[in-house]
């Protein structure tokens, strides 16, 4: 028996032959296993066809960041914007990150029919995954293009902000973002695309 760990879960492979793969989800079968049920109170995300399972947001600094971080992005983006917390970001067959926050153009009922594919900010509120954030999340927001990625370190207190994707083949995904600004609480960060900056501390629980 085989056993290969993948980023913040585990995936467990019985080698019967060499001609069996593991089972790849793709996006369609794993929200529609979301909207059964399946994983009723525990944090997913399917990355690259695997279902993995992440710190969940019933922490109480985690989901109060969370909500603190998408109020002050509401206001800081305003109109023709949406701010969209822990829902599903499609971007391709295979891989659902379903980020902490995802700021989406465009108005709520414009995604009635279909999850968004393209952001012009992610969010992911980090503590026990700063790591996975920091390396195979950022690779995979950057080969999608996203022009902003920020991870906001409730432990240390501060906000990482990454932009400029750029290709890196030693990279998971291929990509990463050439430019990397580390913000304090008393400091201000202004998103691209917002018509206002936002206090550090105001997004920190």
């Amino acid at each position: 028996m085989a056993t290969q760990q993948a980023g913040q879960g585990q995936v467990l492979t019985e080698v019967l032959a060499p001609d069996v793969r593991p089972w790849r989800w793709t996006t369609g079968e794993f929200q529609q296993l979301g909207e059964e049920g399946r994983f009723a109170g525990r944090r997913v995300m399917l990355i690259e066809g695997e279902i993995l399972e992440r710190e969940m947001t019933s922490n109480p600094d985690h989901f109060t960041a969370v909500e603190l971080a998408q109020a002050e992005l509401r206001a800081s983006f305003g109109v023709g914007f949406v701010v969209r917390a822990q829902g599903p970001f499609d971007i391709g067959r295979s891989t659902d990150p379903e980020p902490d926050l995802a700021v989406v153009r465009g108005g709520p009922r414009d995604f009635a029919q279909a999850h968004p594919t393209q952001a012009v900010l992610i969010v992911e509120v980090s503590s026990a995954t700063l790591r996975y954030d920091q390396n195979e999340k950022s690779s995979l927001y950057a080969s999608v293009a996203v022009p902003e990625y920020a991870i906001l370190n409730i432990r240390a207190r501060q906000i990482e902000v990454r932009r400029e994707p750029v290709q890196d083949a030693a990279q998971r995904f291929g990509w990463r973002y050439s430019s990397l600004q580390v913000l304090a609480p008393e400091e201000r960060w202004a998103p691209l695309h917002a018509i206002n900056s936002v206090l550090v501390r105001d997004l920190l629980p």
